[in-house]
């Protein structure tokens, strides 16, 4: 999508693709008020939903991201790029990225941006180099997803805003997330929670992380 504004994408399901969905404004000002919800994205390879651009004239806002299923993916689950050139007054775009279960993303074995579950960056660039920006990912507000098995973190979002309650287990990378809190729910946890599924998760990844 390079130039909408005002979309749904919601119900359906995104197979083998170079990217499930792809939100880019080319003109560097449509692709707001986007929803992206309860979709299932498989085994697509570079991403499952890629929101990238340029914000200088306020592309890419209010961009909602809810209740998908992502798996399986080359690269990362979800990945957010947002670039400024270096210089121009660029203020962050609001997002909403909340209740999504991104499972056993980073599968390629060749060059990819990212293994991870979920990776954003914020970039200020002359138009050959790029440098890492955070504060233009501020207002990305990340909330109670799950990353699970992917192939290096579950969540590389520095600058985020952190809505809380987001969850990490089993990815490759031992940090499990960078960028925010997340409860990392470790394997005894989750064969407790199996065992008894009223039992608090949270408790337990709070004794045994």
């Amino acid at each position: 999508m390079q130039a909408a504004d005002d979309v749904d994408i919601e119900h359906n399901v995104f197979t083998r693709n170079g990217v499930g969905v792809n939100l880019w404004p080319e003109d560097m000002v449509g692709v707001n008020r986007i929803t992206v919800s309860n979709n299932t994205f498989n085994s697509n390879v570079n991403a499952g939903l890629s929101i990238h651009g340029f914000i200088e004239n306020g592309g890419l806002d209010s961009a909602r991201v809810e209740r998908n299923t992502i798996n399986s993916t080359g690269g990362p689950g979800i990945e957010i790029a947002l670039t400024c050139f270096t210089g121009d007054d660029c203020t962050a775009p609001h997002m909403s990225v909340s209740h999504n279960r991104l499972v056993g993303n980073g599968t390629a074995t060749s060059d990819v941006d990212s293994r991870s579950g979920m990776f954003a960056r914020g970039y200020s660039t002359d138009g050959e180099t790029n440098v890492d920006t955070p504060a233009y990912l501020a207002g990305v507000r990340v909330t109670a997803n799950h990353a699970e098995a992917n192939g290096d973190l579950g969540f590389d979002v520095p600058g985020v805003t952190d809505g809380g309650s987001n969850r990490a287990s089993s990815n490759a990378n031992p940090l499990q997330c960078i960028g925010l809190s997340c409860q990392k729910v470790g394997a005894m946890a989750r064969m407790l929670a199996t065992a008894a599924p009223n039992l608090n998760l949270s408790e337990v990844a709070h004794h045994h992380s």
